[in-house]
């Protein structure tokens, strides 16, 4: 079978292993974007930039690095207990027939909408129990089909879906 950072949940199934290939994959590509900038007259960057850009390159890895673990450190020492409190009540939500919604907009929209997407799968919850929503909706995806709404209620995920279809029946066991 395929390696698990490859299939599945990527929050249960390797997120990390993930995390670490696409950020590799990011830096491989800034590299050429960067190397492609700086290329000479022969089409070869001078040993000078090339020199200057694996240097830069190293230090922004180590860079990216360290706030990941000071973004972890912070999630799971400093906010253990807000985060264990945050998961009860998700859990007591969709025991009691509750529904979540995030919403959201830019990268930490664009984060609730793609955990929402991984409950179904994951879980084995149904696509309405778990939503995202998003500002711009499918714009802010920049997917290259363009709006999807119209293949029903499940693609509709812009913010104004959300107050058009989704708000008016909430009801008090539903977590937003």
């Amino acid at each position: 079978g395929w390696p698990e950072a490859l299939t599945g949940s990527t929050r249960l199934k390797g997120g990390s292993a993930t995390k670490i290939l696409l950020e590799s994959a990011f830096v491989a590509a800034l590299a050429c974007v960067r190397e492609e900038r700086e290329l000479g007259q022969e089409g070869r960057p001078s040993k000078e930039h090339s020199e200057v850009t694996l240097a830069g390159l190293q230090e922004w890895v180590q860079r990216m690095n360290l706030g990941f673990l000071f973004a972890t450190e912070s999630l799971y020492t400093r906010q253990g207990k807000a985060m264990a409190h945050l998961v009860d009540i998700a859990s007591h939500t969709l025991s009691n027939n509750g529904r979540i919604c995030y919403i959201g907009s830019r990268n930490f929209g664009k984060l609730g909408f793609i955990d929402a997407s991984e409950c179904p799968p994951t879980f084995g919850v149904s696509f309405g129990d778990v939503r995202g929503f998003l500002g711009g909706g499918w714009s802010s995806m920049e997917n290259k089909e363009g709006d999807l709404s119209h293949m029903g209620e499940n693609f509709a995920i812009g913010v104004d879906d959300f107050f058009k279809h989704t708000a008016p029946t909430l009801s008090s066991r539903d977590l937003v």
